[in-house]
């Protein structure tokens, strides 16, 4: 069960389905009611009006539900609603599957006074009295929000698999960009199959081309972005909802954007910015390409799923740091301050640095350049013999 008011819906981003309810509800004009039935997400979400008179607590019988989750959102007037563990009360009338309901009597464990821009979730497991008045009977509206319960924990499952394909593993990060030897999804579908074979339990890529032909090849969760460059703009990680929009086309497991604080296009924040894409893809999971620590922490406080090091000595804010530097610094920090998994990522480009930052508590780590961008590799042995007489 959950009791709170609608302006701390930005404490729920970390539970999708609720989150997407909250928007919505919040999104309503002052004293608007949905039509009924109103689908949020056809066959899973659903709302409707509710006009009532609130009544003396003997009129009311606690109610359960098996398939739904209950959100009850109060619009005007004040509503009493009593909380019990369904194996403490009595069968009044035996549960309905059809209706997916059933009523019971006995005592309450709490109670609730909503008023309006109060809501309270009620779980299968939390019998609920509602429509009860406070101090005399009164005009109520209120919407009541219907959840389908398994997908919620269908959904939290997926994304707890991802997250454990990839937990203490390597992500290999196959990327060219246009004027590069190895530009081609082709090679890059390759390049992926080969970093599988070479151990790899995850890849990061550039491109909804290039994921597509990926996902081809490997079975492998994938971290999507898109690099675009706009005018007058330092922001070249998925940058816009355009960018958003086209990996949403072949859904990686994971998307991750610039989450560092320089303005996107058109001078949006990354907080409004990750407030749009989250409103439009809720069940989405999403990483933030931080440069500096004070930036992972923020990214932690808004609800990013991952936090990566991607950007360190990439950004002016960050120039000159060293993500190796003093044993990993930089990472020690934010791993004492964040909530969410971090991932290392940027110049970690050898296997005792893999080991290091896995050994101080990353939750995965991606290497790139070293493993797949040959030019440069073959640079760093070229130029170990250019001083040689």
């Amino acid at each position: 069960m959950i009791f709170d008011k609608i302006v701390n819906r930005e404490n729920y981003r970390d539970y999708p389905e609720l989150y997407r309810v909250l928007c919505y509800l919040a999104s309503l004009k002052t004293d608007e009611l949905p039509l009924p039935n109103t689908v949020l997400v056809k066959d899973k979400i659903f709302c409707n009006p509710v006009k009532f008179v609130s009544k003396p607590e003997e009129q009311c019988k606690y109610e359960i539900h098996r398939k739904y989750i209950d959100l009850h959102y109060i619009v005007k007037g004040v509503e009493g609603i009593a909380t019990a563990d369904v194996n403490k009360l009595e069968v009044d009338t035996p549960f309905d599957e059809d209706k997916d309901i059933g009523f019971y009597t006995g005592k309450e464990d709490g109670r609730y006074y909503l008023r309006s821009g109060d809501f309270m979730v009620c779980y299968p497991s939390d019998a609920h009295k509602v429509g009860m008045m406070e101090n005399e009977p009164q005009s109520v509206e209120k919407i009541v929000v219907k959840i389908r319960f398994d997908e919620v924990t269908e959904n939290k499952c997926e994304k707890q698999n991802v997250m454990d394909k990839i937990h203490k593993k390597l992500i290999v990060s196959c990327q060219a960009l246009p004027h590069e030897p190895l530009y081609s999804s082709f090679i890059m579908g390759r390049m992926a199959r080969a970093a599988k074979e070479g151990g790899a339990f995850g890849i990061r890529a550039n491109t909804k081309e290039d994921i597509k032909e990926i996902q081809r090849q490997v079975d492998l969760p994938v971290i999507g972005i898109v690099k675009r460059d706009y005018e007058n703009c330092k922001v070249y990680i998925t940058p816009t909802m355009k960018e958003i929009d086209e990996l949403m086309e072949v859904k990686p497991e994971i998307i991750a954007i610039d989450a560092t604080k320089s303005l996107r296009p058109n001078g949006q924040t990354l907080d409004a910015f990750f407030y749009e894409i989250k409103k439009k893809y809720p069940d989405q999971l999403f990483m933030a390409d931080c440069s500096t620590v004070n930036e992972a922490l923020h990214a932690d406080k808004i609800g990013f799923d991952f936090i990566g090091t991607t950007l360190v000595g990439y950004t002016e804010q960050s120039a000159g740091m060293k993500i190796e530097n003093n044993d990993f610094k930089i990472i020690r920090e934010i791993l004492s301050n964040v909530k969410h998994p971090v991932i290392a990522e940027g110049n970690i480009n050898t296997p005792e640095k893999v080991k290091r930052v896995i050994e101080l508590g990353c939750y995965s780590v991606v290497v790139g350049s070293i493993i797949t961008r040959p030019q440069l590799i073959t640079k760093a042995f070229a130029e170990a013999l250019e001083n040689i007489k």
